[in-house]
């Protein structure tokens, strides 16, 4: 499909195919709506891409008594465990305690039962273990202090799939139409009517069109600020403290563990390291971002920060760059709840703002609680058309898998090729290689991959593919 196909009148368009405009397109097309996304970039490109690759309650939060939002999400991440198994994984994290540790095992083991208390005691309860078991776990632990570990549970993700998944469920419905790479250059209401008046870009072909629609909502994550300046100019509030995060890719033979683990650093930063099935994920920095948020690296002193929490823990740990497979940086869309800049205590609640009764503009959250995120918005379009809203709409499973899954053996070939630009809508190699597949470099591909083609014959199939 293209810009061309698209029809003239939508009732509602929804810019930004992240994972909060994915859940909104899906709750909204399975209500009927004739709807429209549209994202600058391919889907889940930007900061639903680069997430700590987890559905969490978010542990941290307890201690700023932020429980509404710890239920949501351990709800949340209980529902999405069970509608997709195939992307979302229940995993045990350890949380090692030391003599000089912040928080003693009596005060882990409270604040885990009250984890699991949120979580209406589905998830997999909480447990403590002594010394010597962390230490069969957690092989190479420092032992100086080591008192034990707690260890509760949370979902390992592929942040990336889950959201393209939930669009390709969303275009299931017959009035549901979505576009990667079509910005959108200008929004303004027709003089004398309620109807804004949208003009779309293919920012691959250059075509244009103006396209009509009752309502439209912003869900562009870290990018609210940008666009809406853009959109309303002065007239419109910055409402965000953009948070820079930074993670590390390293070889399964750097750190043998067997299971997940929270670290801290000496101010009481939590770092998660996270074994996946093939390599091991650390993160994250919390930094003030700067713009462009495009693109974005780790700093070097983010790589070091985090290469040296991880050798305090290790002390024989190989983190070395032989070690390092790879990285990334996204930015997550913190709203500023005052005029603080702890970017560690910005709450990670959501909020609307409606700066014209048919505008609205969705900001902050977590990726965890996009469901939710997005039945608010869903609820505000379904009664601004006087239609009833169903909750239950969006809790059933997704009606198309992916390619190429996660944790599973995979294989690769020109006919599987096809088959993913047939049904997954990708626009460009980079769009196969880091979205629909997942990797970024022949390492990355070597361990998806045991046969069939090289990382550079792949590439060069791709670049065929799309070049005719």
């Amino acid at each position: 499909m293209n810009l061309n196909d698209t029809p003239n009148h939508v009732e509602t368009l929804i810019i930004g195919g992240g994972i909060v405009g994915a859940g909104i397109f899906r709750d909204l097309a399975l209500h009927g709506h004739q709807v429209l996304l549209v994202d600058k970039h391919d889907f889940c490109a930007e900061t639903s891409s680069k997430s700590s690759k987890m559905l969490h309650g978010g542990i941290r939060y307890l201690e700023n008594f932020e429980f509404h939002l710890v239920y949501e999400a351990l709800h949340e991440k209980n529902l999405w465990a069970h509608l997709t198994p195939h992307l979302c994984k229940e995993s045990p994290f350890l949380i090692p305690v030391f003599k000089d540790s912040l928080r003693p095992l009596w005060m882990i083991r409270a604040g885990l039962f009250l984890y699991d208390l949120l979580s209406g005691f589905s998830n997999h309860y909480h447990n403590i273990l002594g010394r010597k078991e962390t230490q069969k776990i957690l092989p190479g632990l420092k032992s100086d202090g080591l008192k034990g570990a707690g260890v509760y549970y949370d979902c390992i993700v592929d942040d990336t799939k889950l959201g393209l998944e939930v669009i390709y469920d969303g275009l299931q419905e017959p009035k549901a139409q979505a576009l990667n790479y079509v910005e959108i250059t200008n929004l303004a209401t027709l003089p004398g009517s309620e109807i804004i008046q949208a003009t779309l870009r293919d920012t691959l072909t250059q075509t244009f069109k103006q396209v009509t629609a009752d309502q439209v909502v912003v869900a562009v994550g870290p990018f609210t600020d940008i666009f809406m300046n853009k959109i309303l100019g002065p007239a419109w509030t910055p409402c965000l403290l953009p948070n820079k995060g930074s993670h590390l890719w390293f070889k399964k033979e750097a750190l043998p563990i067997h299971a997940a683990l929270v670290i801290q650093d000496k101010k009481g930063r939590i770092i998660f390291v996270i074994p996946h099935n093939d390599r091991i994920l650390v993160g994250t920095t919390e930094v003030l971002a700067e713009q462009p948020f495009e693109s974005l690296t780790p700093s070097p002193e983010e790589i070091n920060y985090l290469i040296n929490l991880l050798q305090d823990y290790f002390p024989h740990g190989n983190f070395g760059a032989s070690s390092l497979l790879s990285s990334f940086a996204g930015v997550r869309p913190l709203v500023r709840d005052d005029n603080s800049r702890d970017l560690s205590k910005t709450a990670r609640e959501h909020k609307l703002y409606f700066p014209m009764h048919n505008l609205c503009v969705i900001a902050g959250g977590k990726y965890t609680t996009f469901r939710k995120m997005a039945e608010d918005v869903a609820r505000w379009a379904q009664h601004r058309e006087n239609r009833p809203y169903l909750s239950g709409l969006t809790t059933n499973p997704l009606r198309q898998r992916g390619t190429i899954l996660p944790w599973q053996n995979n294989t690769f070939n020109q006919e599987i090729l096809q088959h993913i630009i047939e049904t997954e809508r990708p626009r460009t190699p980079e769009d196969v290689l880091h979205r629909r597949i997942g990797a970024y470099n022949a390492d990355e591909w070597n361990l998806l991959f045991t046969s069939g083609p090289s990382f550079l014959d792949a590439c060069t199939l791709l670049k065929n593919q799309f070049d005719r």
